[in-house]
């Protein structure tokens, strides 16, 4: 007779207990497969790291900032030595400046205004003598000359075009019957002959050249460039002294003055002062 035996069922602890450990055991295998990952993908990382591309393109680098120069060293002192000037030759002109393109004359010592000793009497004014041997005046800046009790100064005067404005020159005095006198050297390279002078005046006008008259106008006009021409004059070779008397009656009061060769062709090479030698 077969007796059989019944299987003891497991009790509710021992169940909870393999449960447990079964957990425990899944617990640990996942947490070492991560591990396993986690180290093989830095590994990988640092493999790709270190097999990078060594000529692979980089950002360049800043080039170095550059050194500052040494500073030269200071020169070696030098002793000064006082040097005298060399005295100026008496013959070189004194400030000297050349006539303009058209050989006009710009620098003068001009006297003036002299009142007339009649109204509308230029003419008159021109041919006297207001001046002492006055065709052989040299005068010099601020020298000063009395004419009838009153005192008058020579004083320089550069023109701002081809003729002398004297009215611009004695702004704010008497322009009307009065007269003038323009002085200035000019200085020549070499003697010149068949000399032609050309002379444009407002009003009346009287020229010297190196002592001479050369020419009078003694009737009232207008300015022109050349409306008087003397020929056969004589440039010396160095110093020559012109001198320009110029009367006003009413309106403009002007003067102009230039040299020229044979054919006429203007001397732009003559050197002009208002000082004698």
């Amino acid at each position: 007779m077969s007796v059989f035996r019944r299987s003891e069922k497991p009790s509710a602890a021992r169940r909870l207990a393999d449960l447990a450990l079964s957990i425990g055991v899944l617990a640990l295998i996942v947490g070492l497969v991560g591990a396993f990952l986690v180290a093989g993908v830095y590994g990988v990382h640092a493999s790709l790291d270190r097999n990078e591309d060594p000529h692979a393109a980089r950002a360049p680098e800043p080039p170095p900032a550059p050194k500052p120069a040494p500073k030269p060293p200071p020169p070696p002192a030098v002793a000064e030595i006082a040097v005298a000037p060399a005295p100026k030759p008496l013959a070189k002109p004194v400030d000297p400046s050349r006539v303009d393109e058209e050989g006009f004359i710009k620098y003068w010592l001009l006297l003036a205004p002299i009142p007339a000793e009649k109204e509308m009497a230029g003419g008159a004014e021109v041919v006297a003598q207001r001046l002492p041997d006055e065709a052989r005046l040299r005068p010099r800046p601020e020298e000063r000359v009395t004419i009838k009790g009153k005192e008058h100064v020579w004083r320089r005067y550069r023109t701002s075009d081809f003729a002398i404005d004297f009215k611009q020159a004695v702004e704010g005095q008497r322009g009307d019957d009065v007269l003038a006198y323009a002085v200035c050297y000019v200085h020549a390279p070499e003697e010149r002959r068949d000399v032609k002078l050309f002379i444009g005046s407002n009003d009346q006008g009287k020229v010297y050249l190196n002592g001479q008259a050369v020419l009078t106008h003694e009737k009232p006009r207008s300015l022109k460039k050349d409306h008087d021409v003397v020929a056969g004059l004589t440039l010396l070779k160095g110093e020559n002294v012109v001198i320009l008397k110029v009367a006003n009656e009413r309106g403009n009061w002007q003067g102009c003055l230039r040299f020229g060769d044979k054919a006429g062709t203007p001397m732009v090479d003559l050197h002009v002062t208002t000082t004698p030698r």
